[in-house]
This record gives structure tokens, sequence and C-alpha cells, in this order.
């Protein structure tokens, strides 16, 4: 019984399914896309539905049908959130065969279905040459099997016309910061077995975004230098030159383990191609070097220019321009597009000082393309406005060189004039002016209990020794004398411990690197940015006697001034540390090691003769 209430539940969906319809397509496809002379291709023809009648066919020309129509037919249906799909197909194959090279057009084939007569696409099919020209006559076969077991042997299998890499670059010529594409791809005769290492070039000068291969690769043919071969992709990577000139890309070396015949263990006679063994031999194929010409940036250039190149929109939005005291307002800019999207920093806007604001909101949704990143990057800002009044919010201006249009284009948002209203208690919120923490600020007016300001009552009673003056004489001086000993003695041992930290800190700096240059030999890239910054916060804390937790580019920058350290000084350990944090949160990153190292090095040498 409960069977057969499944199987009426089933046919019911199937038919409110079927009655709900969907858009019936009829397409073509011929597999593969790329044949040699003579050899088979299938064509399929494929409707989206089982009701399809009345096939026709174009002529297919200079290519021979030597098989079909093979028809098939499926259906299925799937259930996902209570939600019920059900999807039918018919299928018409084919079987062709081209005698000649060229690029063949599969015509298009029509048919009926539901009433309405449909067309398919018509998909092109490139045919070459065989490998080594023409097919051989039978009679020579047995000839040939015997000289190609000979010159298969071994390494003679992989001379460099029989396998090789090549470096293909998007351009050679193109502006600084703009994306270059650079593809290194296998071209192979032999069975390629696996890849066992990689030795990739620095790129020096550009900044790198690799781009995820997928897991499952496979090798499609291509005709190349009067040969077709099987390829595959096995490296690509997005460059943003960072210098203009001409740059040097290095090879880049990629090892192989191939598959070769071996007829040294059953000689060369006429069934050695029949009884030939194999084994794998290891060889390392070279990706020639590339030499890149960049451009400057046309002069002059905007003083808000961001250094970012591409093609991009902006889109700003805010919640509301009409609120009450200590209600919020999200601010948001969207900036989209395609470039070097990375580059793109938050913007820096004067908000009024009667608002409260925190830190941006930011995320980052790219993804990889053949032109750059592509995607958005959406900041938004949090606004509580703490006093009544009238207030502008300035426009957002954003600078960015158009590959398109090859000039400087400024993005530009909208000045907001926000009206604030009293809230519902008649509060007019309190005026503000720079607070330095206001994480910590809440609404000021509420949260302010002040002193009782009144005379206290006071009730004279006879003296007692108890509550008298003496008393409190013999209480008290003990408890002051105790404080101020522990007062000195813990300040003794702070001093003591701050001059201990300021005399250690060079040493312990040194240590810090010195586990800095392991990670560096190890190529464990985070971990070595990681101990580089820990080194040179470390140092300076200990050195300007400034607690961890208060560190930050700006306060030590101002310690280092009054200790009379040089501006040129200050924006060298700043640029050590903006490239470190750089680097350590963007992997992909083609800072040095051995520069970041060397940098460091200097830095805290310096800082050590001048403090």
């Amino acid at each position: 019984m409960k069977h057969r209430i499944e199987k009426y539940i089933l046919t019911i969906i199937t038919i409110c399914v079927s009655l709900c319809g969907h858009a019936v397509t009829f397409r073509a496809s011929v597999t593969p896309d790329v044949v040699e002379v003579g050899a088979p291709a299938r064509v399929q023809y494929t409707l989206d539905s089982n009701d399809g009648e009345n096939l026709k066919l174009g002529d297919f020309k200079d290519l021979e049908v030597v098989g079909g129509p093979y028809t098939s037919s499926s259906s299925s249906i799937s259930i996902i959130n209570g939600s019920a799909k059900s999807q039918h197909t018919k299928s018409f194959s084919y079987t062709i065969v081209a005698n000649k090279e060229g690029v063949y057009t599969i015509p298009q084939a029509t048919i009926t279905s539901g009433g309405q007569h449909l067309t398919s696409n018509a998909p092109q099919l490139r045919v070459v040459k065989q490998n080594g020209g023409n097919a051989r006559s039978a009679t020579s076969s047995s000839s040939r099997h015997e000289e190609d077991a000979i010159k298969s042997d071994g390494m003679a299998q992989l001379t460099s016309q029989n396998v090789f890499v090549r470096a293909i670059p998007s351009k050679t010529h193109l502006y600084e910061q703009e994306c270059l594409l650079v593809t290194y791809k296998l071209y192979s005769l032999a069975d390629v077995r696996r890849l066992t290492d990689v030795k990739a070039p620095d790129f020096k000068g550009f900044l790198k975004q690799d781009i995820k291969q997928p897991q499952n690769i496979q090798f499609k043919s291509e005709y190349y230098n009067g040969k077709n071969y099987g390829t595959v992709v096995l490296y690509q990577v997005l460059l943003f030159p960072q210098k203009t000139g001409t740059l040097k890309i290095d090879p880049f070396d990629f090892e192989f383990m191939f598959r070769v015949s071996d007829v040294s263990r059953v000689g060369h006679g006429f069934f050695a191609h029949y009884l030939n063994t194999y084994r794998d031999v290891p060889k390392t194929l070279r990706a020639p070097a590339l030499t890149i010409h960049v451009e400057a940036l046309p002069k002059p250039q905007p003083d808000n220019f961001s250094n970012v190149v591409g093609n991009l929109r902006m889109n700003a939005t805010i919640s509301t321009t009409n609120l009450a005291v200590n209600s919020p307002i999200t601010l948001r800019y969207v900036i989209s597009g395609t470039g070097n999207m990375k580059m793109i920093e938050n913007p820096n806007i004067n908000f009024p000082t009667d608002f409260e604001t925190y830190d941006p909101k930011v995320n980052n949704n790219f993804k990889t393309t053949n032109n750059g990143l592509s995607g958005t990057k959406t900041i938004e800002y949090l606004l509580i406005p703490r006093s009544a009044g009238d207030f502008a919010i300035p426009a957002y201006e954003f600078t960015y060189f158009d590959l398109n249009t090859k000039k400087y284009v400024t993005l530009k948002s909208d000045e907001y004039k926000v009206h604030v209203t009293k809230d519902a208690n008649g509060n007019s919120g309190t005026k503000m002016s720079n607070f330095t923490n206001q994480d910590q600020l809440k609404v000021l007016g509420q949260d302010i209990r002040y002193i009782h300001l009144d005379e206290p009552e006071v009730t004279r009673q006879d003296e007692f020794l108890i509550g008298s003056g003496k008393y409190w004489v013999w209480i008290i001086v003990p408890l002051i004398g105790f404080g101020v000993v522990l007062f000195v003695t813990r300040k003794r041992k702070k001093e003591g411990e701050t001059d201990k930290k300021f005399r250690k800190a060079n040493g312990i700096a040194r240590k810090r690197l010195k586990n800095a240059k392991k990670r560096m030999d190890k190529q464990e890239r985070e971990l070595f940015f990681e101990e580089v910054l820990n080194a040179m916060w470390g140092y300076l804390s200990d050195k300007l006697l400034i607690p961890v937790g208060e560190l930050s580019k700006e306060n030590v920058a101002s310690k280092l001034k009054e200790k009379g350290v040089e501006d040129n000084d200050i924006q060298r350990f700043v640029g050590l540390l903006n490239d470190c944090e750089f680097a350590r949160y963007a992997p992909s990153s083609s800072t040095e090691m051995n520069s970041v190292y060397d940098r460091a090095v200097d830095v805290i040498s310096d800082f050590q003769r001048k403090l």
C-alpha cells in the first residue's frame, strides 16, 4: 500500500512538472573538435524534450557521413528542497570523416517539438594533417614498424621537436600596472606519466597572482608547426609590472616523467614492435625566457591617482539622509570592474566631527581572469551622529588609468546632505570633537553621573579615641608608609626591567632575524615575514618604551622623530613594514625574502646607532 501511495505521488509530481513546462532547446555539438585527416568525429543533435519529429539535416558537403543516425533518449526527475524538476532529452548522433585538411562547419538541423519549429546551432570541426604526412601504405607497414621501433628507443623519442614547453604571453607591450597573462603549455608526442617538479622564476619587477588550474586536467589536440600535439596548460600567472622599461622573465623549468619504448631487450627484428617493452625516463623541459616592454603611464599624473590600472566603475549609496540623533547611517562604496584591484585603498573621507565613525568593513569578491582581477570591492562605513543639525558628507573621488581610453578617469560619488533631528525623548545629543578612541564612546548625556554639590549635614558628638584625630593618625600613617615603600619598590623594579629591555633590544631583534633567515632558507614565506615583523615591532617597543598593545606606525614615527631620527630612515622603516604586511597577507606577492631580510638588518643597525 505504501509503495502504491509513493508511486501515485510521484506520478502527480511528474504531471505537475510537465504542465509547468520550460523552454525547449535544440543544439548541435561535435566531438572532438580537432581531428586528423581520415579520423572519425561524432556529431550529436540534442533536443531537451522527448517529443521531437521531422528531423531534417543540412548538407554535409565535403564531410562524409559513415554512420548514423543513432537515436537515444533519457528522462529524469529531481526533487530539491520540495521543488520538483523533470528533464527529458533526445539525441541523434552521426559519425563523420573528412578526407582533407580545413575548417568545416557542421550544418544546422531542424526539428519540430510541441508545435515549435527549432533550428540548431552550427559548430565547427578543424581537420589537420596526419603527423608525418599521409597514411602509409599497407605494403610498407612492416619495414615502417621496424624503423619506428628502432628510432623510438629510449631518449630518441624525447627530442626537442617531440616534447617542449612554450611560454605564451598575452602581450609583450603594456603599461605599468597593466595586467599580463603568461601561460606555460606542454606540447608532447610522447607518453607523459606525470609532472614531478617545477622551478619557477622570481618574476622580478612584477606583482603576481597565480591562476588555479583544474585538478582533473586533460590533454587536448593542437596542430602546431606541422604536427598534431597533445597539449595541456601547466601553469598560468597574472603579472602586474611595477616598473618601466624592458623587463625579463627568466626561464621556467618543468621536470617530467615520460614513458618511452625500450627495444634493447627484444632486438630490432620484425616482431620488435609487437614485443616492445617500456620504461619511465625523467626529463627536464625549459620554457624560454620572455622579454616584456613596459611603458610608463602618461604624464602628468593626477594628484589623487590611485595607481590602479584597468576598467572600473563605482557606485555609492547611503542608507538615509534624514534621521534622529544616535541612529546609524550605512555608507557603502562599491568599485567593480577588471584590473589590479588589490591596489584599491579605502577612501580617506573627512567625516563630520559630530559623527562617531568606525573602521570600514571591506569585502573583496575577486576572481582571476585573462585580463586581471575581476569582481567588486565593497567598502562599508557605519556612522552615528551624536548631535542634531545639518551635516555634509563630502564626495569621494577615485582616479585610475583607463586602458580603453588610455586616459586618467576620475570616479566621483555624490556629496550627501544629512539632516539630524532630536531623538524621541527630545535629546539633541552632545557636541563632539576629536575623540581619540571612539570605539569606547557611548551615548553622551546619558552615561555621565555628576558629583553631588550640596553641603553635607554633620552632627557634632563627644570626642572618643575611636574616630578621633589621634586614632586616624595611628591608623593612616603606617598605611601611607607601607604604600610609599611599595610604590618605590615597584617603580625601581619597573625601571630595572625597562632598562633591561632597552639594553637587550638589539640582541632580541637579532635572534628573531636569525629565526627569519631559517624560515627563508626553508622557503616558508608567511612565517618568514611574520618573524621579520615581530623583530621590527619588538625592537622598537623595547627601544622606545612603548607597550606592544599601543604600537602603531603613527606613534612610532612620532617617537622616532622626537629622538632625532631623520624622515628618510623613518620612511624606510614604514616601507619595510608595509612590504612585509602585504607579502604576509597576499601569499602570491612577488616580494623577495632576501631583499626584505637585508633591509631589516640595515634598518635595525641604523636605529641601534642612532638610539
